[in-house]
């Protein structure tokens, strides 16, 4: 065993060293006269114990317990502090700060001197027990079990700290929440064993990117955090958001398998948008959902308006959620008008709610209802009272082949019960699935090709029509009548409108139709305002036109009355 002996009065430690003679201990001994001697030696060799007198000039016992206890050299060392004197607030003292063992000089014998160093020891490897159990406790409770990064409580009370001392600094702290893109739809496809895979790499790869001071934590799910103090100017936020973004440019391989995935980025900062953790958190959230619709894989940093729009997105959301409960929507129908005799063929189901509370309009709560995920009920709603709507129609207006056009969110392209919801909804009205035609906008097909083309080719094959809206404004239209059961093509308003004062866009359209109708496509003029433009769909054998020109979208009962106006 190797002692280290420190003592002021050379007498006493001759008195110790002999009572060590005494002990059942192989020692070697080591002594100083001072503790800032003593200081010095720990730091460059090792010990087992340490016997330090309580009364000594410049740095007393005491004073070397507690400095010593700050040193990393003394996580193995046990230490028994010996002195001439005694009081219960000395040995208090003593084993408070960090001392194992107290004994009084003139009781030191072999006998005592030995069960006081290994009472020491003891004492000393259960103290380190002890506190090796705190601080795996002290870890479990802090880190995520998944990623071992900070959890969601640590991340809490770090970015409390860190508020606190940015008002005595008067330095910013800026929060960046990182939520991942289509992550449910990873999950979904290839397992949760995948997916938590993909998380601990994505926690990886940013904490490679961290730099000192940066705490980093996962939240929950697929949703981490990031505190970063002393970022004074918003321009400063570019380059960090760019870093963490920069870890999505490269696929993700997991097993076999290569996974592309992205993250949208909120941020907030102190004080700038709030000077309380609660505030900086949900402001970081609302700018990430900003992030999150206006593209994704980007990120966006809170703004004052921000909490008004998402409030009202909340408001709309809850409103929804109920009126789909209370059956609050109704339908409104646009004609659908042969080209040659302006005879309605068809008419197509436009959802409306008449709610004056809320007074929400279809540009506004159909992406609300696609964001919340809402959209899968509300659209099932939409085609069981437009199959119901067109079998009444078709015996009060004695229009025995009218067809009815709903539109589908791509959103609804993923739901699997989909084809058998219409298939039994049209059996129980007595129609036939050719009375249907569900009209998909290029966008969806775009973003959702992998989900959406077995879905699309179960309604062909049923028997419905299969239309493609807003035909002209995306990048892959002749690429998606060639990959998919495309029937009938909807022309998108803003071709019409510039075919009519530009002769390139007429030439254009004119070629367009040509080709479409040399497939045998159904083409579908929307938008019709004016007689100009009607004229132009004729000249072009645009096989139907729907517009304002003709009739705006009705009521049940008012489109009663269009059709018996028009004899």
């Amino acid at each position: 065993m190797k002692i280290l002996l420190i003592d002021d009065d050379v007498l006493d430690r001759e008195i110790i060293k002999r009572s060590l003679i005494g002990t059942s201990y192989d020692h070697d001994v080591i002594e100083v006269g001072s503790a800032e001697d003593a200081i010095r030696l720990l730091q460059q060799s090792t010990f087992d114990i340490v016997i330090v007198d309580y009364n000594m000039p410049v740095m007393s016992g005491l004073d070397f317990v507690v400095q010593f206890k700050s040193l990393p050299e003394a996580s193995h060392i046990a230490i028994v502090v010996v002195s001439n004197s005694i009081t219960d607030d000395i040995i208090l003292g003593c084993i408070n700060a960090g001392a194992q063992d107290f004994l009084l000089k003139e009781e030191v014998s072999g006998s005592r001197l030995s069960r006081a160093m290994l009472q020491a020891t003891r004492r000393f490897e259960l103290e380190q027990k002890l506190f090796e159990s705190y601080c795996h406790a002290k870890q479990l409770s802090e880190s995520d079990s998944l990623t071992g990064l900070y959890n969601r409580h640590h991340f809490e009370d770090c970015l409390r700290e860190a508020i606190s001392v940015s008002e005595r600094t008067k330095h910013c702290v800026t929060v960046f929440l990182i939520d991942l893109d289509h992550f449910k739809k990873i999950n979904d496809s290839f397992g949760h064993e995948v997916g938590d895979q993909l998380l601990k790499i994505v926690a990886e790869r940013i904490s490679k990117k961290l730099r000192i001071g940066e705490k980093f934590a996962r939240l929950g799910g697929d949703e981490f955090a990031l505190i970063i103090e002393n970022v004074d100017s918003i321009y400063q936020v570019k380059p960090v958001a760019d870093r963490l973004l920069s870890i999505f440019a490269l696929p993700f391989f997991i097993g076999e398998r290569e996974i592309h995935c992205s993250g949208s980025i909120g941020v907030s900062i102190c004080p700038h948008n709030g000077n309380k953790m609660e505030e900086l958190v949900k402001y970081a959230d609302i700018a990430m959902y900003r992030a999150k619709a206006s593209g994704r894989n980007q990120y966006c940093v809170f703004e004052d308006n921000m909490q008004k729009e998402f409030f009202r997105k909340y408001l709309v959301e809850r409103a929804l959620r109920k009126a789909l409960k209370e059956n609050a929507f109704i339908l409104h129908f646009q004609p659908l008008l042969a080209t040659n005799d302006k005879r309605m063929v068809g008419v197509e189901a436009l959802i409306r709610w008449p709610d004056p509370e809320i007074n929400s309009f279809p540009d506004e709560f159909i992406p609300i209802a696609e964001e919340s995920h809402i959209i899968t009920e509300l659209g099932r709603w939409v085609v069981q009272h437009a199959i119901e709507r067109l079998a009444e129609l078709r015996v009060s207006l004695q229009l025995d082949n009218l067809y009815m056009s709903i539109n589908l969110s791509s959103l609804q392209l993923s739901d699997s019960g989909l084809v058998e919801f219409v298939s039994r909804n049209l059996l129980e009205n007595k129609l036939k699935p050719r009375d249907l035609m569900l009209e998909i906008t290029e966008t969806a097909l775009f973003a959702e090709e992998a989900s959406s083309k077995s879905l699309i080719s179960q309604f062909h094959e049923l028997g419905c029509k299969i239309a493609l809206d807003d035909f002209g404004t995306g990048y892959s239209s002749i690429s998606h009548l060639l990959e998919f059961p495309i029937d009938v093509v909807k022309l998108h308003k803003s071709l019409i409108d510039g075919s009519t004062v530009n002769k390139r866009h007429a030439t254009i359209m004119n070629g367009l139709c040509n080709m479409l109708n040399d497939l045998n496509t159904i083409i579908v003029a929307e938008g019709i305002e004016e007689l100009e433009q009607f004229a132009l769909c004729k000249a072009c054998n645009v096989s139907i036109v729907q517009g304002y020109y003709f009739s705006k979208p009705l009521p049940e009962k008012e489109l009663m009355a269009f059709v018996s106006a028009k004899g």
